[in-house]
């Protein structure tokens, strides 16, 4: 009966391709992560965080590591944590690179496992466009990522986390990763 009672959930993560096919597609399970993002700035009392970092120990189960890390994600939001982890903004369009900002989390991105992975740009069909040749932490602004890019697209759309098995690391200091978003337009 208590109305701002809180609700915590987990965007799905990967899941892994069968013989025969899954009865869904990449933009199926991708928009069903992008609407759980939302949800949380829809819904009062809501948080969520993601697995999509995290390793499976079959086609779609979480390992032992990675359930303990996601139990700490939501004990951070349950306990009130200054870090939800980041959360996407807004792009901005550079000469030869996008800016990707986010905003929550500590403040300092970072890629634990190397350099950043997991964006892409894609055509509307969800082609990938082959764009980005190199993603980093911008180290004057450490809630943005720079995706440097050989030329921008006529028309496309970025991804983070595109498909059904993506490898994503984008994390905060907190260890809180980064949402599956997308499509999200670029600017001109």
């Amino acid at each position: 009966g208590d109305p701002n009672l809180p609700f915590f959930y987990v965007q799905i993560g990967c899941v892994a391709q069968t013989d025969p096919p899954l009865p869904f597609t990449p933009a199926n399970w991708n928009s069903i992560q992008d609407q759980q993002r939302s949800c949380e700035t829809l819904i009062p009392n809501v948080g969520v965080v993601t697995a999509i970092d995290l390793a499976l120990d079959d086609l779609i189960h979480i390992g032992t590591d990675g359930l303990k890390r996601l139990g700490k994600r939501l004990a951070n939001l349950a306990l009130g944590s200054p870090s939800a982890g980041p959360r996407f903004d807004r792009v901005e369009k550079g000469e030869g690179f996008y800016r990707v900002v986010f905003k929550g989390g500590t403040g300092k991105l970072m890629s634990p496992k190397g350099r950043v992975s997991g964006f892409s740009i894609r055509s509307k069909t969800g082609e990938d466009l082959s764009r980005i040749y190199k993603a980093a932490v911008d180290p004057d602004q450490p809630n943005s990522v720079l995706l440097y890019i050989t030329a921008p697209p006529a028309e496309g759309y970025l991804w983070y986390g595109y498909g059904l098995m993506p490898f994503c690391n984008l994390t905060d200091t907190e260890d809180m990763a980064a949402l599956v978003m997308g499509p999200v337009d670029l600017p001109k």
